[in-house]
């Protein structure tokens, strides 16, 4: 059953909300930002987005890990290392599509594995924080024991609906996770034309905002970097050309993968209006890869605080 109590970490991080600095903070802590890839495979480029010009969509499915003094996060902890057997698990009407999706993949890694090739520790993580919990995001949390996992509350109330119905989260895996759920407490305080956020860190460096309908309470997460900032956007869009030209969902995944299509829409909108208002942050959907490598390179790497790559 999921935990409502809240820990003395929860609390913790409570508290450094309340004192969370504005959108204007400069000393960001963060010392490093890391790109983690959990899985790669090439999809057909209509799917990325309705109206989508790539013939090809190069998928990942890729988190960042943010290296920072008052602990390091991980945000999306991409599939379990169970996944192949969870999608068994899912309604009948979901599972061949997913099915098809994780048979489609080039290569997939274990969260513990991809967190290793980061040259991280697996265990010397402080917090998980999934863009929203299906299971290409949070699932590799259920493998990354005993790390807290944060999440709104809104969000465990959709993972109690996944455990009566389970489309797009296995049943097996919320219960493998559930008892490190803690919530995100968010503050009124704006950030970025965003009504409310929480600061994670209460120094600006890791930023959660929320990003719904993907899921009632999926996020953004920005993490500024020295003279750097990011926005790592999890499924509310999957493509970078969809934030550039203001481009819908595809149907087809819309139907598969969204709680709500109308709110999608708004937040494809709002990202659009979003990347011309602020053309210097980099804005990374959670699967386009050539979005990930145009930050980070052709291949998975970190980059620290003070340098210019």
């Amino acid at each position: 059953m999921i935990r409502t109590a809240v820990s003395l970490a929860a609390a913790a991080l409570l508290l450094a909300a309340c004192a969370a600095p504005t959108a204007t903070t400069s000393a960001a802590g963060a010392s490093q930002l890391c790109w983690v890839e959990f899985s790669r495979g090439e999809v057909p480029g209509a799917l990325g987005a309705a109206g989508a010009t790539r013939a090809v969509w190069p998928n990942t499915a890729s988190g960042l890990l943010v290296r920072h003094p008052r602990g390091d996060v991980l945000i999306d902890a991409g599939w379990s290392a169970n996944a192949l057997a969870e999608m068994a698990e899912l309604s009948p009407q979901k599972r061949p599509m997913a099915e098809r999706v994780i048979g489609g993949l080039q290569w997939r890694l274990s969260a513990p594995e991809a967190l290793r090739r980061a040259g991280h520790a697996p265990q010397s993580l402080a917090w998980i924080l999934p863009t929203h919990t299906h299971y290409d995001h949070m699932g590799g949390a259920a493998d990354l024991a005993p790390t807290p996992v944060l999440v709104a509350p809104a969000e465990r109330a959709y993972l109690q609906a996944q455990l009566r119905t389970p489309d797009v989260v296995a049943a097996s895996n919320i219960r493998a996770v559930s008892p490190r759920l803690r919530d995100i407490a968010f503050s009124a305080r704006p950030y970025l034309g965003f009504d409310s956020s929480f600061d994670l860190h209460g120094d600006g460096s890791v930023v959660v905002v929320p990003l719904p309908g993907h899921t009632p309470r999926s996020v953004g997460v920005f993490v500024t970097l020295g003279t750097r900032r990011v926005f790592h956007i999890g499924d509310a869009a999957y493509v970078s050309e969809a934030i550039e030209r203001g481009l819908p969902k595809s149907a087809q995944l819309r139907a598969f993968a969204d709680d709500d299509g109308p709110a999608t829409d708004a937040a494809v909108r709002r990202l659009a209006a979003f990347h011309r208002e602020h053309p210097e942050i980099a804005i990374v959907p959670a699967h386009d890869r050539e979005a990930w490598q145009a930050l980070f390179g052709d291949a998975p790497r970190c980059i620290a605080a003070n340098s210019g790559g």
